[in-house]
């Protein structure tokens, strides 16, 4: 019986040759999902995928969230982990994820760490649950995520989503990245219980999206448009407190000011805040 899926998100054919490369044991009650996106050209699936732990779901579609989504929608295991193309794993670590989740019996979700080279992620030393403030300079990445199967139904009869990621943030989107603060907000908002427990589950040596564009316009819009959907009513003081604290002095200050408010402006213009 499949405990466990791990949610593989791949682009193209280079993706799916870095599926195959990256260690991925075959454990008891675990298997693999792999939403692969290839909007041009014939699915060629590389032998090391030939294992009966591997499903792999070719689509024509684009964007990180909207192929996060349809893992998601091919998901039926009681225990999911998100993942990315370039992502290692131990059978230890799969199935800390599992045991997690046994001894935490109350979580619908629970984010873990990984481990890099040469950049380590710094993390809380302790456990703590999101229903309080995370600690300071803390933040999530997907490959971190795992969560319950019926976290995402709405209904005790089927896989109909009704938790997902949000598709205006992420890779291909109209902002590039977020997407991971923005789930964990969701769920939090549905009213799922998550805690973070410092356990290491994978290994990923590439830098994360956010640590590639921090500090760009881009990204900094993209954080405009963040605080104003994880913040409705209390948006703009958020912006002048964060400004406050923006070294540099008043014109980088105003600096950021004015690319979160464009940030917050054009996610308004494109319907992101639509029934908050």
């Amino acid at each position: 019986m499949t405990q466990l899926q791990v949610l593989i998100c791949t682009f193209g054919p280079d993706g799916i040759r870095r599926v195959a490369e990256f260690r991925h044991p075959q454990v008891e009650g675990v298997e693999y999902i792999v939403s692969w996106q290839l909007p041009e050209g014939e699915p060629e699936i590389p032998p090391q995928l030939d294992r009966n732990d591997f499903r792999i779901f070719p689509s024509k579609t684009r964007g990180l969230s909207v192929n996060r989504n349809l893992a998601f929608s091919h998901a039926t295991a009681p225990l999911l982990l998100i993942s990315d193309d370039d992502v290692e794993y131990t059978q230890e670590q799969l199935l800390a994820v599992i045991d997690a989740f046994a001894q935490n019996t109350d979580c619908d979700f629970i984010c873990f760490r990984y481990e890099s080279d040469p950049c380590q992620k710094q993390y809380p030393e302790a456990t703590f649950s999101f229903s309080e403030r995370p600690p300071k300079g803390y933040y999530v990445s997907s490959i971190e995520i795992a969560l319950r199967g019926k976290a995402l139904s709405s209904n005790a009869s089927g896989w109909k989503t009704s938790i997902a990621f949000n598709e205006n943030f992420g890779i291909g989107a109209t902002f590039g990245c977020g997407e991971e603060e923005i789930l964990i907000h969701d769920m939090i908002r549905a009213g799922l219980k998550g805690k973070f427990i410092p356990r290491t589950i994978c290994r990923h040596d590439a830098p994360t999206t956010a640590t590639k564009e921090n500090g760009g316009k881009e990204f900094i819009q993209t954080k405009g448009a963040m605080i104003g959907y994880l913040h409705p009513a209390t948006w703009p003081l958020r912006m002048l407190a964060h400004s406050v604290r923006q070294t540099g002095g008043l014109k980088r200050r105003l600096l950021y000011i004015r690319h979160w408010l464009s940030g917050f402006r054009k996610a308004r213009r494109s319907g992101v805040y639509n029934g908050r």
